[in-house]
C-alpha cells in the first residue's frame, strides 16, 4: 500500500520505545537507504510466521499488530496487541532463532524493518543495541507474569472488561463527557476469545453476562460500555482482599 499522505523519518519513530535502542540505531540503521526499510501493509496481512527463520527487529510507526502463539498442546493465544513506537520480533533476532509467534497487521500498517544480518551486526558490536533488546525482553516477560497474577484471580467476564478498557480503548475507542465510552474493536470474536485464552463459546457467555449486568453492551463489533466507573469499580470489588 501506498503512505498515507506523509513521509516516514524513522529518526523520529521511537525505535522499541527505548531511548538507548532508538539513539544507538539511529546512525547505523537509518543513515542510508540500503539499511532503511519501510514497509506499509493492509490490515490482516502476515508479517512473519510462527516456525518462520529469525527475519530482524521491527518498530511499528502506526497502526496495530497482533502477536498471536499456538502452543505444544494446539492452543491459539494473543498475548501482545503491537501500538506504534514498541518493537517486535527481537527475541527470536536476538536469539537468532525462528520465530515463536505470529504477526499479523491488525489494521493498516507501516513499520521498519531491519534485517536479521544486520540485526546481528548491532547486537554483536553495540553495546547499547545489545542491553536494551534484553531489557526489552525482560520488561516483555515481567509484564506477562503480573499479567497471568492479576487474571488468575478474575472471572472471565472482569478479564474481557480489564481486557477492553487497559488495553482497546485508547487506541480503539473513545469516552464521553457523561463517563460513557465506546470502543470499535479490531479483534474478530474468535481473536478476542484468543486474547483471554478461552474457547469462543465461553467468551460469548461472559458477553451475555456483561449485558445482564448493565456494564457493557456488545453489537457486531462496537462495545458500549454505560459508565467507565462503574465498570472499574465492578472490577475491584471482585478482585479477592489479599490476605
Amino acid at each position: 500500500m501506498e503512505p498515507l499522505g506523509f513521509s516516514v523519518d524513522c529518526h523520529e519513530c521511537g525505535f522499541s520505545g527505548n531511548k538507548a535502542l532508538r539513539d544507538a540505531t539511529k546512525q547505523e540503521t537509518c543513515a542510508t537507504q540500503t539499511t532503511r526499510k519501510i514497509k506499509y501493509l493492509e490490515a490482516r496481512e502476515e508479517i512473519f510466521r510462527q516456525g518462520d527463520a529469525a527475519s530482524g527487529i521491527y518498530s511499528l510507526i502506526y497502526g496495530t499488530v497482533m502477536i498471536s502463539m499456538v502452543d505444544a498442546r494446539g492452543g491459539a493465544f494473543v498475548p501482545r496487541l503491537v501500538t506504534p513506537g514498541n518493537a517486535f520480533g527481537y527475541r527470536s533476532s536476538l536469539e537468532n532463532s525462528k520465530h515463536t509467534s505470529t504477526a499479523i497487521a491488525l489494521t493498516d500498517c507501516c513499520f521498519c524493518q531491519i534485517s536479521q544480518e544486520r540485526s546481528l551486526e548491532l547486537v554483536n558490536q553495540n553495546q547499547d543495541v545489545r542491553g536494551a533488546l534484553v531489557n526489552s525482553c525482560t520488561q516483555d516477560i515481567l509484564s506477562a507474569r503480573e499479567e497471568i497474577i492479576l487474571y488468575s484471580s478474575m472471572n472471565l467476564p472482569e478479564r474481557l472488561l480489564h481486557f477492553m478498557i487497559t488495553k482497546l480503548l485508547h487506541i480503539f475507542g473513545s469516552v464521553e463527557d457523561d463517563g460513557s465510552a465506546k470502543i470499535q474493536l479490531p479483534l474478530k470474536r474468535g481473536e478476542l476469545a484468543m486474547s483471554l485464552g478461552v474457547q469462543a463459546e465461553t467468551l460469548s457467555r461472559a458477553i451475555k453476562k456483561l449485558k445482564n449486568q448493565e456494564l457493557a453492551f456488545f453489537e457486531n463489533k462496537t462495545v458500549l460500555i454505560p459508565s467507565l466507573r462503574q465498570v472499574e469499580d465492578h472490577i475491584q470489588e471482585e478482585l479477592p482482599v489479599a490476605l
